[in-house]
């Protein structure tokens, strides 16, 4: 009876196994499980996909699956080898999504993407889910390395706001090369107030080409530049570093450069021209090519020759107050001294690209002590010279000479003012001949006899004259009977200065080293009457 029972305990046991065993197959054609039926490990192990006896997949016991990979690190981790698609996802049979075996990802088609680049067949929008363009982005946007469009593009075209292209950079707001154009900009009333606008820590606008180094074209400013150094550098190596068109300005620059009491780097606008051509055009049909300000310093700096077709100051009357008649004008004249000269080359001073040759003038620091108001002083900062231009293909590189840094201190004279102080010594002088005609002429009709008696008598030119020197020659003619002649020597103010005894031999030296550089008249006076009078110029 006992041994009944242990056999069917046995059986029992056996069956209850059998069962247990079986729902853990795996069977061919699926298995029935039931609503919360489940498929895994319950044990810390990675649950192993095999096929042909290769691993195909897993899921490890942290929860990430795994394809080619037997340690994935995602959720989901794909790996295959070189040159095989890891990963594809289509609709409706249609591939949408595609990684290819080279690195690349494609969106919206199955075409092959660049290696380790990104394939696109529709629009992307950053921002929005309607993208207009090809690219459409709404905020902000930085891209750090440049952006590139191909065949003049349109990066930017903002139709209701100011600018068509708008940037800034520490160094430079825009750096541009093109074989014609560097940057070209073309805004209307309708599209944007500025051709070209930039701001930058160096230059607001610096723009490279063959034909133009920057080029804009607007209803108001054809190009505005705004920066520490340069408001707007140009280069081109043939035609023109900068060319505005604009009905208010052609070409607008601003600089906030320097530090309220030197001039370093000035410039509202800087041109170049490697070639032939010009560094800065600008025309203006109904208003100004170019405009220039500055506050402090000088509106416009040129270093070498201006040519200008035309020429206007500002002169009318509802412009000036505490206006008064110039006197003594002569008196000024009389104490410049005209010199010749040649300006330095050496060192640093080559930077300063003054003009070669002779040349005429003023001594600045001598017209100080007469006219200080004429006088300006100001420096040049070797900085100011040529800048390198980048390198870049096509462009030839140029740079200023290697020389150390350096401020010179000059003083600048304005010329121009000196003109009208001419015109009144001229009609001082004119004024002054006048009264000596006058008297000759009077003394000569209160003897008319004397006047017969003194018909052989003759007062030549001194010659040279104008002269450089320290003498001039007299020749004169004297006739016999005649108890005494001289030649008496008087400034322009007619205060007289030298008195010579004359003889019959007809010729007279004068020494004019004591005399400064101005105008002189000397008078011939017969029996102690005047008989003729000359001027004589003394340049020094």
């Amino acid at each position: 009876m006992k041994k009944m029972i242990l056999f069917c305990l046995v059986v029992n046991l056996l069956l209850l196994s059998h069962t247990n065993l079986k729902a853990q197959n795996w069977v061919n054609g699926g298995n029935t499980l039931s609503a919360n039926g489940k498929l895994g490990t319950k044990s810390n192990y990675s649950l192993i996909f095999i096929t042909n006896n290769t691993e195909r997949g897993r899921i490890t016991n942290g929860g990430n699956w795994g394809f080619g990979t037997s340690s994935p690190g995602s959720k989901l981790h794909v790996n295959s080898a070189s040159g095989a698609s890891p990963f594809r996802a289509s609709i409706n049979g249609s591939t949408k999504l595609y990684v290819g075996g080279n690195g690349g990802l494609s969106i919206g088609s199955s075409s092959t993407p660049p290696s380790n680049g990104l394939y696109v067949s529709g629009n992307v929008g950053i921002g929005t889910s309607t993208p207009s363009y090809k690219l459409h982005v709404v905020g902000n946007a930085t891209i750090t390395n440049g952006l590139y469009v191909q065949n003049y593009g349109t990066a930017t075209y903002n139709y209701s706001g100011s600018w068509g292209t708008w940037s800034y950079g520490s160094y430079g707001g825009t750096y541009s090369y093109g074989p014609t154009y560097g940057v070209f900009g073309s805004g209307t009333a309708s599209s944007g107030s500025y051709g070209v606008y930039g701001t930058g820590g160096t230059y607001g606008v610096y723009g490279t080409g063959n034909t133009y180094g920057v080029y804009g074209k607007s209803k108001y400013l054809g190009v505005y530049g705004e920066g520490d150094s340069y408001g707007l550098f140009g280069y081109s190596s043939s035609s023109l570093g900068v060319y505005g068109s604009g009905q208010s300005y052609g070409v607008y620059g601003y600089s906030s450069g320097g530090n309220g009491s030197d001039p370093y780097y000035p410039a509202g606008v800087y041109g170049y021209n490697g070639s032939y051509g010009y560094g800065v055009g600008g025309y203006g049909t109904n208003g100004s090519g170019v405009f220039g300000y500055s506050s402090k310093y000088y509106a416009g700096y040129f270093s070498g020759n201006v040519f200008t077709t035309g020429s206007y100051l500002p002169s009318d009357r509802a412009l000036k107050q505490d206006i008064t008649d110039l006197t003594s004008a002569m008196d000024i004249i009389s104490q410049l001294h005209p010199k010749s000269y040649n300006f330095r080359q050496d060192g640093n001073y080559k930077l300063m690209n003054l003009p070669l040759g002779k040349h005429y003038g003023l001594i600045t620091e001598d017209l100080e002590q007469i006219l200080p108001s004429l006088v300006k002083q100001t420096k040049f900062d070797t900085r100011m010279a040529l800048p390198s231009v980048k390198q870049e293909p096509g462009v030839t590189k140029t740079s200023a000479p290697a020389q150390a840094s350096e401020t010179i201190e000059f003083k600048a004279l304005n010329y121009t003012e000196l003109i009208p102080i001419m015109i009144k010594a001229m009609q001082e002088q004119e004024a002054k001949i006048e009264a000596l005609t006058q008297l000759v002429n009077k003394l000569q009709n209160a003897n008319p006899e004397a006047t017969v008696k003194l018909s052989g008598i003759s007062l030549g030119q001194n010659v040279p004259n104008p002269l450089n020197g320290s003498s001039t020659r007299i020749n004169y003619n004297i006739p016999t009977g005649i108890t005494t002649a001289e030649l008496v020597f008087s400034n322009a103010a007619g205060q007289k200065i030298k008195q010579i005894q004359l003889n019959n031999s007809g010729l007279v030296d004068i020494d004019t080293s004591s005399l400064s550089a101005g105008t002189y008249f000397y008078t011939l006076y017969i029996n102690g009457k005047s008989y003729d009078t000359k001027k004589m110029v003394i340049n020094r």
